[in-house]
């Protein structure tokens, strides 16, 4: 998606798909929307068939000098880990934000090695990737791999729930779009991601909780951040 504004705005595009995947027609059929795009998304819902190989490398090919915009997540961090192919043309600078399972593949490593140093696994696979990563769960880490680090202290199961990983990446997109570097856009999308699931979590419970109600609750939290922010003197 691109625009500014939280959430951003959507740009809706029909394209082709075949055997259940996207395509490099696909890919093709957004050309002129991921040229003009302040930031680009991608990953979630996109499946693990074959053809997608070729979609993704035309999407990579696409962004190239210009993966500061883009955000890579979930069937898009599997691609990644599956062909080496995709891999070395992902742009750098990038934003990627696996879960645990998502970075031992990444990392050819187990999920036990990556929970056993989470800092360490974060900052090596932004080193190898070029990358900012969003390391998520219990201590979200953020990291460009060369020296800033953030971990995130929100702690609740509100974000356990399917597709909340999605919103943050959004998140962290329609930032980007905004104009916030990534390492930044990153770290401020990992903090109000984490400040809207503990709020959710004190007024409604935190079972049960929604994606789409954790996306709909950013714009209130992002605006009571600030004003906050404004009372102590900060911008």
């Amino acid at each position: 998606g691109a625009g500014g504004g939280l959430p951003p705005e959507v740009i809706r595009v029909p394209v082709v798909v075949t055997e259940d995947s996207y395509s490099d027609a696909s890919a093709a059929a957004l050309g002129g929307e991921l040229r003009s795009s302040q930031a680009v998304v991608c990953g979630p819902g996109l499946g693990e068939a074959e053809p997608l190989l070729g979609f993704l490398l035309s999407v990579a090919g696409q962004m190239a000098g210009r993966g500061s915009q883009l955000v890579l997540d979930a069937d898009g961090l599997n691609a990644v880990a599956r062909w080496d192919r995709l891999r070395q043309v992902v742009p750098l600078g990038l934003v990627v934000t696996p879960h645990p399972l998502e970075a031992s593949r990444l990392l050819g490593r187990s999920v036990e090695e990556v929970q056993a140093d989470r800092a360490k696994a974060a900052t090596e696979l932004a080193r190898s990737m070029g990358a900012v990563v969003v390391l998520k769960g219990s201590g979200t880490v953020v990291t460009n791999g060369e020296g800033r680090m953030y971990t995130d202290s929100h702690a609740t199961s509100a974000l356990a729930t399917g597709g909340t990983g999605d919103v943050l990446a959004g998140l962290i997109g329609s930032l980007i779009a905004q104009g916030l570097p990534p390492f930044e856009a990153a770290r401020a999308g990992v903090f109000l991601h984490g400040e809207a699931g503990t709020q959710l979590g004190i007024m409604r419970g935190r079972a049960g909780i929604l994606a789409s109600e954790v996306a709909d609750a950013l714009v209130e939290v992002q605006e009571a951040v600030r004003l906050g922010l404004e009372g102590r003197g900060q911008s």
